[in-house]
């Protein structure tokens, strides 16, 4: 049976498990920018997020297994048009269970929520090598915000006639 509710502190050990798995996603297609970790969050980081007012933290459990997790986190904006917003940190299924709604399920209820407590608006940041999250995040609704982009400046990359 499929439930879905707001972690708490004991869903630590679960969580952390989970968050491994999304970390080591990370690290192996940017071994350039993620590092190895044995927890992406510690204890207390988790239990800020599971307890503090400017968060939803929420998880979908079957067979007693918890197989999907999300963080929000609610901000007020500064330096620009003040409004409520939500940012999505992290939403994950397990891979077995991918493709069975939990993921929408996961995403609607926190979308729900945050609604309900006064964000304006949902932001999350996905990496361009994250084909199947962009899939995701375009059939929730989603659309194209900004666009960050990076240069490898380790060696030089000028044509000699741009020498001075």
């Amino acid at each position: 049976m499929l439930t879905f509710r707001k972690m708490t502190a004991d869903d630590y050990g679960a969580v952390d498990g989970l968050m491994r798995e999304l970390h080591a996603l990370h690290a192996e297609a940017r071994p350039d920018m993620y590092v190895p970790v044995e927890h992406p969050y510690t204890h207390e980081e988790f239990l800020r997020r599971v307890s503090g007012d400017g968060w939803i933290s929420l998880l979908a459990e079957s067979g007693g297994a918890v197989v999907g997790i999300t963080f929000v986190e609610l901000r007020e904006r500064e330096f620009m048009v003040n409004s409520r917003t939500a940012y999505m940190h992290d939403i994950y299924v397990v891979p077995a269970k991918r493709r069975g709604k939990i993921g929408t399920m996961l995403y609607r209820m926190a979308e729900r929520e945050a609604r309900e407590r006064g964000a304006h608006r949902l932001d999350i940041m996905v990496w361009s090598f994250n084909e199947p999250a962009l899939a995701f995040y375009r059939a929730m609704g989603f659309t194209p915000q900004r666009t960050f982009l990076e240069k490898d400046i380790r060696e030089e990359h000028f044509p000699r006639d741009c020498e001075g």
